[in-house]
Order: structure tokens, then sequence, then C-alpha cells
């Protein structure tokens, strides 16, 4: 488990790239229920939403994600790159949203006027900025294309994927 996890760090920190992530299909289930339970368990703790909501939410995600990276590594003509691809951007998603989880939880105790609330908000800014340049350089070595087409497609697939979030399932606000 611990080098699995050293893994996705050196992907992180773009030490390492996709292509050496090992090409085990045994991996891909094992981080897909690893997308759900962090990216649920995040969700339920730092926003309002329930249990169904959450599951349903990112399990759309990462079923939309999933589509949308195979298709276009069908276009490059690159099918065969789609696992190690996957559980790269998996890995390395996992491991961003769980480094939210410090800020994100912080900043539930903080007030308003705090200055501590402007240093959460600056630190959630960098972990946004570090997740789409951690995920443009996966894009980049999957896809064959330049670093700013991968990193617009990084930033894209978030934009996207909030908007997709927000649209279908986020909470009714109480009055």
């Amino acid at each position: 488990m611990r080098s699995i996890f050293v893994l996705f760090w050196r992907l992180t920190t773009f030490r390492l790239g996709p292509a050496e992530v090992p090409a085990a299909p045994a991996l891909l289930p094992v981080l897909c229920i690893a997308f759900l339970a962090v990216n649920m368990g995040v969700r339920m703790a730092l926003s309002m939403y329930g249990l169904g909501p959450a599951l349903a939410s990112s399990a759309v995600i990462l079923g939309v994600w999933a589509v949308m990276i195979y298709a276009l590594l069908a276009f490059k003509n690159v099918r065969e790159r789609f696992l190690q691809t996957f559980v790269a951007l998996l890995g390395v998603d996992c491991v961003l949203t769980l480094l939210n989880v410090l800020p994100g939880g912080l900043s539930l105790f903080v007030t308003v006027d705090d200055p501590l609330e402007d240093i959460l908000r600056l630190l959630v800014i960098v972990l946004f900025v570090w997740d789409m340049l951690a995920k443009g350089a996966i894009y980049r070595e999957a896809l064959n294309v330049g670093p700013m087409q991968a990193n617009l497609l990084a930033m894209c697939f978030a934009f996207g994927f909030t908007y997709l979030d927000v649209a279908m399932f986020s909470p009714e606000p109480s009055h």
C-alpha cells in the first residue's frame, strides 16, 4: 500500500509520468473505489451533501471522466495508454483531494474576519493550480500534446465537472 501511495505522490510532484504506472488491470477498480470514497467523504465533510448525492455525483464524474479520457486517447490513436493514464489521474486526484481537506476543514472553524481565512483561501488556490499542473503533466505525456493544451484540458475538465456537479447534485439551500 505504501508503494502505491509513493507512486502517486511522485506523480503529483512531477517526478514520474503515467508511463511509470504499472499496467495492472487490478489497479483500476481499486483506484475507482478510492476515488469514490475520497470524493464522497470530502463532499460530505466539507459541504451539505448527503450520502446519496455525494455517491451519485462522484460516480457520474468518474464515469464521464473515464469516457472522455478514452475518447481523447482513441482520437489520438493511443487507446492502449488508457489504463495507465486513468489510474495515474485517479491517484493524483485522490492525493490532492486529501490535501484539500486541511484548508477546507480548518475553514469550518475560522471566522470570516480572521486573517487565517485569507491564508486558507490562498492555500486552496495553490492546491487547485497544483492539481491542474499535475493532471496537465499526465495529459501532456499521454496525449502527446503541448503543455498549454494539456493544462487547458485539465482546467476544462475541472470546470466542466464543477458545472456538472452543481447543475445535477447541488443541495437545495436551506432557508
